[in-house]
This record gives structure tokens, sequence and C-alpha cells, in this order.
């Protein structure tokens, strides 16, 4: 039988395939984390004891990293991602791809354009690796949405060997 990736590549999963790929930790600079804390080993959203004291949907959902962010900017060509994640959230009207997977961002100093996700392979319970392609060769900066219905243990940007990265932007104050 052949399989649905074969006839249009945009079911295809990519993961690294072998180059040379060096791994950062987003919570070392240059990497800037908005939007979420670790505590315990994992992200959430606010201190988990405050989370307890709102109701039980907050309590549990605490840990669900809708929000989040990873931003940084680099030169590489392709953008690289390991994920441990912490109960994924496998829903029966909600694709793994949306509760699960991250999205890529590039910004370009007047807009932020989707340049693709890192989508989660099915079969995958706790981790997993994804690539996506960006194409140039000059530095541009980039933000990694978390998913919106999944926990994440920990999370790694990989770049191209030779690739240059630094910080973003930092954000404008709002006054």
């Amino acid at each position: 039988m052949t399989r649905i990736e074969t006839v249009d590549r945009n079911f295809a999963v990519h993961a690294p395939n072998g180059e040379t790929i060096a791994w950062m930790d987003v919570e070392q600079p240059p990497f800037s984390v908005f939007g979420l804390m670790r505590e315990n080993g994992i992200y959430v959203r606010m201190p988990q004891a405050t989370a307890d004291t709102v109701n039980d949907g907050v309590a549990l959902l605490n840990t669900h990293t809708a929000g989040g962010r990873v931003c940084f900017a680099t030169d590489s060509p392709s953008i690289h991602i390991k994920a441990e994640l912490h109960n994924v959230g496998r829903m029966p009207h909600f694709t793994l791809c949306g509760s699960a997977g991250f999205d890529l961002y590039e910004d370009d100093g007047e807009r932020h354009t989707y340049k693709g996700t890192f989508i989660p392979p099915y079969n995958d319970e706790d981790s997993f690796e994804s690539t996506v392609t960006v194409g140039q060769g000059e530095a541009r900066a980039y933000t990694v949405n978390f998913p919106p219905y999944s926990g994440v243990k920990r999370l790694q940007i990989g770049l191209e060997a030779g690739s240059h990265v630094s910080a973003c932007e930092p954000y404008r104050p709002i006054a």
C-alpha cells in the first residue's frame, strides 16, 4: 500500500536525518522563553500552588503550555526541535499536530510569518524530533510556539553546524 506522505509531501513528518546539528536547551542564552516558567521539571503557566487555589480546571490545565513561546535569531537554513512531552493531549476531536505540535514563525520586523509546524509522530508518547526547513542563509528572528494542549518537560532547538544563533529583539514596552 502506498503511504500518504509519498503522494503528498505535506503529510510527511520531518525529522533530522543525520546531518550535523548543534543542539541547545531553550533555558540557556541566547534563547528567551515567554509565557511559561519551569516548576518540578515541567513548564507551567503559573506556580502550581497558585493554580490549585483557583479551581480544578486551572489546576489541571496549568501544565498545558498554550501561550508559551521561545524566541531567538539564526541564519540556519533549517530549525530542528527535540521535545520531551508530559501528558500528551490525545483527543478524538483534535489532531495531535494541533494539541502537541510546535509552530514556527519568522519575524521580519513588521509581521510574523508562519513557516511550518514541528509535527509529532502519532506513535511517540513522550518525545519527538522534528524539522522545519526555512531556506534562508541570512539571520532572521524566529518564534516557536509551544503546544496548546500538552505539557512540555524539555525543549531543545537544533541548528545546522556552523550556523549562528543570537537573542531576539526584546519586547517593546506597552506604554
